[in-house]
C-alpha cells in the first residue's frame, strides 16, 4: 500500500467550508509573498510533504497521519452540524471544534520553524558556556564519556573552540521531537479553550463571506493600550484580557473571550465581516483563503476594501516597511 507523504497541517475538510456552490467548486487562494492568487483543491494547499511522519520503532512512518485522519472524519461531521444548527448547544460538535482549534493553533509549520531557531539558538549558548575553559570542556566530556556517550579523544579543546566560532553548523530539531511538543501543547491549550465563552458570529446574506488563512487562529488582546509594550506581541491562551477568533466556515466564525456570558449566536453586517477578516489576513503566515475575491476586509486607515487590492495593499506595505528600515540602517 502507497503511503501518503502530503500531509496537511489544516484539515481538507475544515478549507472545503471556504469554497464557493457550484461543481467542482475551488478555492481562491492569495499569495501574499507571491504577490499573486489563483485557484485550486483544498487538498493542494496548507500541507507539507511527511509534516507528520515519525521514524518510531514498532510504529509504521504514517501512524501519527492515519490517526489525525480519524480525527478528521469527526470534525467533517462537526463542521457540518454546525452549519446545520447554526448553534453551540451540542457538547459532541462543542468539543470536536475546540480540539481543532488547538490543533491548528499549535501545529503550523512557522511555529516548527520558530522552536528550531529557539532550540538552536539555546544549544548554541550552551555549547559557547562548555567551551568557555578548557578545565570545563575536559570535565564535560569526562561525563559524557562515563554516561557512554562515543567522543572523539583526537579532538582537542582548542579544535573544538575552532569549530564553535567558526558557526558553520546547524543544530537541526527533528520531527519526532516537534511533534511531541505539539501534542503536548494541545492538552495545555485546550481547557482554556473550554473555559472561554464562544460567540458564533453568522455572516448576514449581503455581508460578503469571511475568510480563513494558513494560521487561521488569531489570539490578541482585546485591550492592547493596557498592555506594557514588550507583551503585547505575546498574549497567551489562559491571558484573561485575550480574544480568539477562528472562521469556521465562510459564513461562520467563533469569537472566544473570557466573560461571564453564556455560549450565543450573532448575526453581523458587512463591516464586522471585514475586520474579522483583516484580523485574520493580519495572522496568516503567506496565503489566504476565499470562496473568491469579493471579500470584505479594512485597511490601515479603517477603509473598506475587497479581496482584489489585497495584494497590491500588503505589497505597498512591504514596500513601505522596506524603506523605513533602510532609512533606519542608514541614520
Amino acid at each position: 500500500m502507497n503511503e501518503a507523504r502530503n500531509h496537511h497541517y489544516l484539515p481538507q475538510c475544515y478549507l472545503r467550508g471556504f469554497r464557493p456552490g457550484g461543481r467542482k467548486p475551488k478555492l481562491t487562494v492569495l499569495d501574499l509573498n507571491k504577490g499573486r492568487h489563483f485557484r485550486t483543491s483544498p487538498r493542494n494547499v496548507g500541507g507539507i510533504r511527511d509534516f507528520n511522519r515519525i521514524e518510531v520503532d514498532g510504529l509504521p512512518p504514517d501512524a501519527l497521519e492515519k490517526n489525525l485522519s480519524g480525527f478528521e472524519g469527526q470534525v467533517a461531521k462537526a463542521l457540518n452540524d454546525l452549519q446545520t444548527t447554526r448553534s453551540l448547544d451540542d457538547k459532541i460538535t462543542f468539543a470536536v471544534i475546540m480540539n481543532l482549534i488547538a490543533l491548528v493553533a499549535v501545529r503550523n509549520p512557522q511555529t516548527r520553524h520558530q522552536w528550531s531557531d529557539f532550540q538552536s539558538e539555546v544549544h548554541k549558548k550552551m555549547l559557547g558556556l562548555t567551551l568557555a575553559t578548557e578545565e570545563r570542556w575536559k570535565s564535560t566530556a569526562r561525563r559524557m564519556k562515563e554516561d557512554g556517550i562515543d567522543i572523539d579523544e583526537n579532538v582537542t579543546f582548542a579544535q573544538m573552540r575552532e569549530f564553535y566560532e567558526r558557526d558553520e553548523y546547524n543544530i537541526v530539531t527533528n520531527r519526532e521531537h516537534h511533534i511531541t511538543i505539539e501534542l503536548e501543547g494541545i492538552n495545555t491549550v485546550l481547557p482554556f479553550l473550554f473555559n472561554r465563552n464562544w460567540t458564533l458570529l453568522i455572516a448576514s446574506d449581503d455581508a460578503g463571506p469571511f475568510v480563513t488563512s494558513d494560521r487561521p487562529v488569531a489570539l490578541t488582546w482585546k485591550h492592547p493600550e493596557n498592555v506594557p509594550p514588550i507583551f503585547r506581541e505575546s498574549p497567551g491562551f489562559g491571558m484573561q484580557d485575550t480574544r480568539i477568533v477562528f472562521p469556521v466556515g465562510q459564513d461562520m466564525t467563533l469569537i472566544g473571550e473570557f466573560n461571564n456570558y453564556d455560549n450565543c449566536t450573532a448575526f453581523v453586517e458587512r463591516k464586522t465581516v471585514a475586520v474579522v477578516n483583516s484580523q485574520i489576513i493580519l495572522f496568516a503566515i503567506s496565503q489566504v483563503y476565499a470562496p473568491h475575491l469579493n471579500f470584505n476586509w479594512l485597511d490601515s486607515q479603517g477603509e473598506l476594501k475587497d479581496g482584489r487590492a489585497l495584494l497590491s495593499y500588503v505589497r505597498s506595505m512591504r514596500e513601505k516597511a522596506a524603506q523605513s528600515e533602510a532609512q533606519y540602517e542608514k541614520a
